[in-house]
């Protein structure tokens, strides 16, 4: 008895209908792995810009330390002038392309060169302020790019979360 209203309430489903559900599964897990992928693709790629922008300040330190004042100084001129030249590369390539985290890479770039400014300043005035400001802007890259790498993990999850309550219902 049990067993004939069991058959009597399932309906059946015909293979283009079993087709459709296997494609909508497919199509959700493939945006799901690639948003996880793209995730963790921006974190990486944030880790190492802040591992080459740490890696920067240390070698102008040591450059301080071991060249002479005037040559340290012409190099660092040097090194300025081709961090603006490449933030206004990078800028203009964002403007025109429409990348927005392009834009952001390069407003931290000039950042950078203007960090790099007033680390020639320092070295130009010899003043004793130079290591703490050094100090400094290592900490401040470590903790920018820590904070925006855990901004970008949680956004993103919560997106993913989003998407999938919204695919859900």
């Amino acid at each position: 008895m049990k067993k004939e209203k069991v058959e009597e309430e399932v309906e059946e489903i015909t293979s283009e209908q079993l087709k459709e559900i296997k494609k909508e599964i497919d199509k959700s897990k493939n945006k799901s792995l690639v948003k996880r992928i793209d995730k963790y693709n921006i974190i990486f790629r944030n880790i190492v810009i802040a591992i080459f922008a740490v890696i920067f300040i240390w070698i102008i330190a040591l450059g301080g330390v071991s060249l002479s004042p005037i040559k340290f100084l012409t190099n660092l001129k040097s090194i300025v002038i081709i961090e603006i030249i490449a933030t206004i590369v990078i800028l203009e390539i964002a403007f025109r392309k429409k990348y927005s985290f392009l834009m952001v890479h390069g407003i931290e770039m000039m950042l950078l060169a203007c960090y790099t400014l007033g680390l020639y300043h320092l070295y130009a005035n010899d003043s004793d302020k130079t290591r703490m400001v050094l100090l400094g802007g290592v900490l401040a890259i470590v903790v920018y790019y820590l904070i925006k790498s855990l901004i970008i993990r949680f956004k993103r999850i919560d997106e993913y979360y989003k998407y999938d309550k919204e695919t859900r219902n």
